[in-house]
This record gives structure tokens, C-alpha cells and sequence, in this order.
């Protein structure tokens, strides 16, 4: 992967973690409704992750992680270290929130305040979007989407290093059964990521072809909201996510735009090169950004000066969130750090037979996204 389209990568997903944020900080109670025009792209957001998840995840394995418990660790690590700090941090905000400003808690859709053990437990496992279960942490609504990473990483994971192609397909298809046919449904927008790293990878289209397929996908990216609410009437009964169609156009909107701009970030690759700490230096916090910042407004909103639509409330919210987020990013790297250490010591005792996954010469200039 060349190093322009590696800065490309980390400035779309940090991009696409601001936008679900400053979607959910436009609120009414928030901050007034200010910035409301981010609302209408948040599932976009969320699906751009998913293929870009697949497109990263795929890069790794070609190039670095060479055996099951790399993976593994490497996974659970990554997952662990924001996703167990931000069980805690929206635990403890919500039981203050609960007390001081019960007003913004009792009887809102946001928060889910029954069955706080099963929510927490089954949270910290990724297990709880299980079959449609729905088991959000309280207040942090965006926590939904990790249950289906988790079970995208166990599934590419099965595909990839299982020595046994049979004992592979069994063990995928009971872990599909497992996970239930919504998650099963939404997993070919991931794989439109992996495929869309193999395209780049052996055969990138011409600059012809990337600049109007840029443009072409991102406009159908822009215009996301209208063809969600165009195609909100067609559902799925076993299938318990809205506007599923919209998601599907979304993610191969985002697997052509990932293929055309493997070619066209070349065309501005000294731009992208230049500032290439900075971006490097967000996207870091981008997987932060996006668990810590709803319970993060939430606690803004109930410490912070009223009226909510005032410019000291917005100015709280709107840079106390990031903020806050750039202080504890170092810490959860330590601890993703510290957590894969432990994980790989634990898996290489008793590793089991798998395959080691063909490298190839992607990382050639030593560019690579963060994973």
C-alpha cells in the first residue's frame, strides 16, 4: 500500500468518527441542535467503518499478522482497550447523570437503564448484539456496531487461519448460527472491504477510470440520506436493522470510492504525504473518539452551563469531548499494548494447527494504517 492512500485511510476514518460525534452533540438538549446537518449521516458513517474495517484487517494479515494468535491477541487487544474504559467511563457517568440530572436519563430512548449486569457483562464480551439482542451499555447508543466487528474479525479469523477448509466451514457456520442473521446479513459489507484490498493490491484502475469513479461514488455518498428514507420501505423480516438497503447501497458506494481512490490519492499524494504526522497523530484516537464521545456529551450536557443552545455549552461539548478524548488516547495504547502482550503469552501455550497467510509485498515502502 503506498503511503498516500495509507494517509487517505486514517483521515476517511477519523473523519467518519467525527461525523457520528458531531451527529449525536447536535442534539436539542445538547447543544441546541446546532450542527444538525451531520445527524442524517451517522449510519453512513457507521458502514464507512465496516468496509474500511475489512480493507485494514485484510492489509494485516497479509502483511504482519502471520499466525491465529497473533491475530487474536492483536483483535482482542485493539477491541479490550477502548471498549473495557469505556464501559467504566459510561457506567460512572451515568450513575452520577442518574442522580444530578435525572431529567435527560428517566424515560429517554437514549438511555438503557434495565438489566445493567446482562448490558455490561455481555458489552465487555462483545456477545451482546447476539441474535438482534439489542443490549446497549446504558447511554453509549454507538457501542451497538462492536458486537458486529467482534464477530467479523471471529469470522475472517476462521477463514483465514484454520488449516482444515471442512473444519473451517463448520466452525464458520456455527458461528454465523451463533451470531444471528442480521450480523450474518451486514457481514459482505465488511468483506467489501477485504475485496476491495485484494483489487487494489493486484490491479488498480487507471487515473481514466479512478477520477470519475471517485466522483460517482462519493456524490451517491452525499446523497445518502435521501436514498435511505427513498428505500426505507423495502425490509427484511429476519433482519432487524432499518433501512437495510441503504446500508448495502451505502457500502458499495464506499468499496468503489476505496478502489478509485487507491489510484487518485496518488494525484495528490505530496499533499497527503506532508501532513501525514497530523492525520496519523488523529486517527489514532479515532476508535476513542467514537466509544467515549456519547457518554462524554452526556456528561457535558448535565456539568455544563444552560441554556443548552448557549455558546459556553457548545463550546463544552463541542471541544471538551475531543479534548478529553486526546488525554486518554495514550492510555488505552499503553494498555492496548500491555493487553496484547498478555493475550499472545496466554495463546502461545497451548496454540492450536493453523495455516500461516501468504504475505505480500504491500507494505514495500513501509506505509501501513492503523489497525
Amino acid at each position: 500500500m503506498n503511503q498516500a492512500l495509507s494517509v487517505y485511510l486514517d483521515l476517511v476514518r477519523y473523519c467518519a468518527a467525527l461525523v457520528v460525534f458531531l451527529g449525536h452533540a447536535s442534539g436539542r438538549l445538547w447543544t441546541g441542535g446546532l450542527l444538525w446537518q451531520f445527524d442524517p449521516y451517522m449510519q453512513t458513517a457507521v458502514i464507512v467503518f465496516f468496509v474500511l474495517s475489512g480493507f485494514v484487517i485484510a492489509y494485516v494479515v497479509a502483511t504482519r499478522e502471520r499466525d491465529a494468535a497473533d491475530y487474536t491477541a492483536s483483535r482482542l487487544a485493539r477491541l479490550w482497550s477502548v471498549a473495557l474504559p469505556a464501559l467504566a467511563l459510561t457506567f460512572a457517568i451515568d450513575y452520577v447523570g442518574l442522580r444530578v440530572a435525572p431529567s435527560i436519563y428517566v424515560d429517554r430512548t437514549w438511555y438503557h437503564g434495565d438489566d445493567l449486569w446482562l448490558r455490561y457483562v455481555t458489552s465487555a464480551f462483545f456477545v451482546h448484539e447476539l441474535w438482534s439482542a439489542g443490549l446497549v451499555p446504558g447511554t453509549n447508543g454507538p457501542y451497538w456496531s462492536i458486537g458486529y466487528e467482534a464477530a467479523y474479525y471471529l469470522f475472517f479469523g476462521l477463514l483465514v487461519f484454520v488449516r482444515q477448509k471442512l473444519a473451517a466451514a463448520l466452525l464458520l457456520i456455527a458461528a454465523m448460527a451463533l451470531a444471528g442473521p442480521t450480523i450474518v446479513a451486514m457481514f459482505p459489507l465488511w468483506l467489501l472491504g477485504v475485496a476491495a484490498y485484494y483489487i487494489v493490491e493486484r490491479r488498480r484502475p487507471n487515473v481514466i477510470v479512478s477520477l470519475p469513479l471517485l466522483a460517482a461514488s462519493t456524490a451517491v455518498l452525499a446523497m445518502s440520506p435521501a436514498l435511505r428514507q427513498a428505500t426505507a420501505s423495502f425490509s427484511v423480516g429476519w433482519i432487524s436493522r432499518n433501512a437495510f438497503v441503504g446500508d448495502y447501497i451505502d457500502g458499495i458506494a464506499f468499496f468503489l470510492h476505496l478502489v478509485a481512490a487507491s489510484r487518485a490519492s496518488e494525484l495528490v499524494g505530496p499533499l497527503l504525504t506532508r501532513h501525514r504526522r497530523i492525520v496519523s497523530w488523529l486517527a489514532t484516537g479515532t476508535f476513542a473518539l467514537y466509544l467515549f464521545h456519547r457518554p462524554l456529551i452526556q456528561f457535558f450536557a448535565y456539568v455544563g452551563p444552560e441554556p443548552a443552545d448557549g455558546w459556553p455549552r457548545r463550546i463544552l461539548v463541542f471541544l471538551g469531548v475531543p479534548a478529553t478524548v486526546i488525554i486518554l488516547t495514550p492510555l488505552t495504547e499503553r494498555f492496548k499494548r500491555y493487553l496484547k502482550r498478555s493475550i499472545v503469552r496466554i495463546l502461545r501455550r497451548g496454540q492450536v494447527d493453523v495455516a500461516t497467510p501468504v504475505r505480500t509485498n504491500a507494505d514495500a515502502d513501509g506505509s501501513r494504517p492503523v489497525s
